[in-house]
Parts: C-alpha cells; structure tokens; sequence
C-alpha cells in the first residue's frame, strides 16, 4: 500500500510541474464514465501516463467522471483491506467500472495459564467471545480486522484479567497471559499430626488453617513417619473456608512370606533396590546394612551426562581468544581480547525436543522430532528451563555448590564454537566448509535435522553453526575496545543476543563471529539454545 501511495504522490509532483498537452491535437469527444467502489470510505485514484487525474480520499460508494477514451491505471486502497491497482480502457464500450477491495484478517496467538474464556472487545467496544483456550493454554484467532482489541480473560475461581493488543495486517500477534486463583483458606480434623501435602510439596499440617490455597479443585497427601499416606480430593470455594475430617491414619505394617521389593533413597546418591521377604510375626531376625553409592559428579577435564536425561556435556578449559571479526559486519568489530580464567561444560549438542519435555512437560517446536533440536523457545523460556533444570539438579546433589546449569555469555559461546584452545582457526564451528559442519538454506529442505549428523568442531561440539540459532545469556550491545576479563553486558537493553545461524539462514549468518538479536520474548522455528554448566554470573 505504501508503494501505491508513494506512487501517487510522485505523479501529483508531475502534474504541477508539467501539463497534459492538449495543443496541436484534435479535440476528443469525452465520455460519462463511473466506478463503482466498496467498501465505502476507500481512496481512489486514476492516473493517465505519469498524470494524476483524480483524487477522492473517501470515496462514497461512487465516482463519476467525464473522461477522454483510453487507458488508464485505476489505485483503490483502504487500511485494514488489501489495495487493488488495474490497468482499465474507457470506451463507449465500457462506461462502467466496479471493484471491492477484500478485507485483511489478522492473527492473534494466545497462551494461557491456566485454560481460559478469551472474550474482546473492538474500538468500538463491541464485546464478542473468541473462544477458549485448549488443554495446553493456547487459542489461534485468524478473522480479526486490523485494529486494538481488548482481551478480558475469566474462568471460575480466579480473577478476571484483561490487555490490549493491536491486530496488524502484516504481522502475528501473540500474547501471553496468566491468571490468579481466588485465595481460600483450609482446615482438616483428625486425632493425629501429619503433614499436609500438595505436588509433592508441604503446604500446611493437620488441625491449623491452610491459607492462600488457590479457589478450585486440590489433590492433597496427608503424610506421616510410620503411616501410610493419605490422599484426598477437595475444592475451595473463591474466598471461602473448607473444613473436613481427615481419614484414618492406618500404620505401615509389610505382610510376612510375601517378598517386598524395597528402595532407599538419599539425596546426593544412587537408589539402592533390592528384595526382602519377612519372616513370621514375633520372629528375631538381624538388622539389614545396606550401603548407598554416592551419585558421580563431573571431574575438570572429563565430559558430563546427566544420568536420568541423557543430556551430554563437553568439557572446555579456561583460556584466552580473539572475540569478533575484521571480515563481517560492523557490530564484530573491533577485534579484542577476551580472557576466560574459568572452565566449565558446555552441551554436546543444542537442546533436545526430548530433554525439553521432560523437564518442561510440553515440546513448542514446529518440526516434531525427538532429537531435533527445539525451537520456538523464547530467551524467558529458555531461562526458565535453566532454572528448572538446576533445581532438578541440586536436589538429585548431582550440582556443586556456586554452578548452575544457564545459557553461555557471548564470550563464552564464540570461545567454545571457535574450538577454545584447540581453535582451528576456522570461519565456521569447526570447518572452512560449511556443508560439513552445518544445516543451513542450502541443504537444510527447509527445517530442522536431528543434532549431532554434521561434523563436531574441535572440541567435539556439532551443531554450532546452523541447524538452529541458539540464545546467549547477554544483552546485545557494542564491542569494548580493549582487552576484557569473564565479560557479562551490564544494565539494561532491548535485546538478548543470538549466536550460530539456522536451517533458513545463507552461510554468512553461521559464521562464528556473527552476531544477530531479538526481543527477550521473541519466538520462531529458527530459535532454540543450547546450555553451560558453569559458576553463576549475574546474568540468568
């Protein structure tokens, strides 16, 4: 539209510099000659050559016109439709002329949480309902008119939230929104003490008032050393008071003759597993010893596995490189000295869909595959994952004390893709040749492919270049001019840096001195990560 409009407003500098030449030319007998226009308040124009003609801003459903025969080129345009521009001839054979210009419909995204009622209302605050959002928190509207829509989002038992979001014809929206329960308050009875239990986590005891329990439906344990655990149903009224009685507590007791599989735990080592059948009631039997193996931890210089993930890391020492380039983009420039005095791991490979799953209970990514890496993950996303993933991880005691599993510092991310103190020297992570390292435009089929099926660079790393870009920890901002130390972007910016290239992206991009950025909530099938195990910085 903005081409069309530039377009007329050059021909209408024509016209006042220049004349239709009229002189020296037989006068011709003009024709009565309309054009029937929808919907009503559309722009029209009609240029003859270079000429324009006529000029009607808010076009009342009709144009009448007296016009010489011949062609002419005809621009319709309204915001929120899609413009039209035709070649048309005006003859005595054709005096009329219609076009309706076709509506632009704009996608909104919305996730939730929990599942909710989206209802909006237009600028004209006509309220409509646009549906509800699925199991996973997440409704698609693809017939809205561009414009501000507010959002009320209600469901029973919590409070009722709202926001604004503007529909762009040339643009998805997507917005994100939660929910707060109704707070209640809960007391359950019983002739014992026990502790109370929700998600495994404990929320109150017997015989005192729970309070700040979120209006709904509950799934409680009553737990007691010696007893078996208990579990109830319940729901709290918003704002309101439950009282019950809780069940009877029953003793363990283990049936004599039969044989019980038993597992002892402990946090910071392994499960120990084994069988036991009791003996006869009353019957004097030797205490058992059993000894627990500690869990294995990485060792400086040795690669890591999480046990139960699968998640491999590789091992890379402390060093000191030359960050940037002299033969890309401004922003790689000046070329300095950056030294790490810290070791630490980094993923063998990007972020498994599998291993995203697990920890984060849904895969967002476009291109399904177990292996894959995942995509459409947003830096917040990503850095919740690190987060959750190093509370899994402390809790197994598989995590020493001041390390965490985050995303790597720029520094960090270009040192380990540049081979870190095996570097080759190469353009691309791991090669001057970037088919044999990387999934880019050229050989991706346009999509993902499963990590680890391109060479590893020098360190044992795959995937550093294309497949997916992969986000660092820093906000994106110009280079220091001289040498830095364990260097973390302070304060504040607008943008999280991205490092590697993708599947969609020409070689260029997959350079390992390539910067690019986006907004900490952006998202597409090109954004994935990849994580460190390291001693935490400031940043997530």
């Amino acid at each position: 539209m903005k081409q069309l409009e530039e377009k007329a407003r050059l021909a209408e500098e024509a016209l006042a510099k220049s004349q239709v030449p009229a002189k020296n030319k037989q006068k011709e007998q003009k024709i009565n000659w309309t054009a029937n226009v929808s919907p009503l308040g559309a722009r029209f124009l009609l240029l003859k050559d270079v000429y324009l003609i006529k000029k009607i801003d808010l076009v009342q459903g009709k144009v009448n016109l007296d016009l010489l025969p011949g062609k002419y080129q005809v621009t319709v345009s309204k915001r929120g439709y899609s413009p039209i521009s035709q070649s048309i001839t005006v003859s005595k054979e054709s005096l009329t002329y219609n076009v309706e210009l076709t509506e632009v419909r704009g996608k909104l995204t919305v996730k939730s949480n929990p599942s909710v009622t989206i209802l909006s209302k237009d600028e004209s605050d006509k309220e409509r309902e646009l549906g509800k959002t699925d199991s996973k928190g997440s409704l698609i509207v693809d017939y809205l008119k561009e414009g501000n829509y507010k959002l009320i989002l209600s469901k029973k038992n919590y409070s009722t939230d709202s926001a604004t979001v503007q529909i762009d014809e040339s643009k998805s929206a997507i917005l994100k929104l939660f929910l707060t329960g109704l707070p209640g308050k809960l007391e359950i009875s019983s002739n014992k003490n026990a502790d109370v239990y929700e998600k495994n986590s404990k929320i109150g005891t017997l015989n005192n008032t729970i309070s700040n329990l979120s209006a709904g439906k509950h799934k409680l344990e009553i737990r007691k050393k010696g007893y078996r655990t208990e579990k109830i149903s319940i729901e709290i009224p918003p704002n309101g008071f439950k009282m019950l009685t809780a069940p009877t507590l029953e003793k363990l007791t283990l049936p004599p003759f039969i044989k019980h599989i038993i597992t002892l735990k402990a946090k910071g080592y392994a499960n120990y597993i084994f069988g036991l059948t009791l003996p006869a009631p009353n019957t004097n039997y030797k205490p058992l010893t059993k000894k627990l193996g500690k869990i294995k931890a990485p060792s400086i210089g040795s690669s890591w596995k999480i046990p139960d993930l699968g998640m491999e890391f590789v091992y890379v020492k402390s060093g000191s490189f030359q960050m940037g380039s002299n033969n890309g983009n401004s922003d790689e420039k000046p070329v300095h000295t950056v030294n790490l005095t810290n070791d630490f791991w980094v993923g063998k490979y990007e972020v498994m869909q599998a291993e995203y799953k697990k920890i984060m209970g849904n895969n967002p990514s476009s291109f399904k595959g177990n292996n894959n890496p995942v995509e459409q993950v947003s830096w917040n996303e990503a850095v919740y994952f690190c987060k959750k993933l190093t509370e899994r991880e402390r809790k197994a005691g598989r995590l020493s004390s001041g390390y965490v599993y985050r995303l790597p510092t720029e520094a960090e991310w270009e040192y380990a893709a540049k081979g870190g103190a095996k570097s080759g020297g190469y353009k691309y992570s791991g090669s001057d040749s970037i088919g044999s390292v990387a999934w880019y435009n050229s050989n991706s089929g346009s999509k993902t492919h499963p990590v680890g099926q391109k060479k590893a660079n020098e360190l044992g790393i795959y995937d550093m270049s294309g497949n997916v870009w992969e986000w660092c920890s820093d906000w994106y901002g110009d280079y220091p001019s001289g040498s830095v130390t364990n260097p973390v972007s302070s304060g504040a910016g607008s943008y999280r840096v991205l490092r590697g290239g993708s599947w969609r992206y020409d070689a260029r991009y997959c350079r390992s001195a390539y910067r690019l950025w986006d907004t900490p909530s952006g998202t597409n099938r090109g954004l994935g990560f990849r994580l460190l195990r390291a001693i935490s910085t400031s940043l997530p």
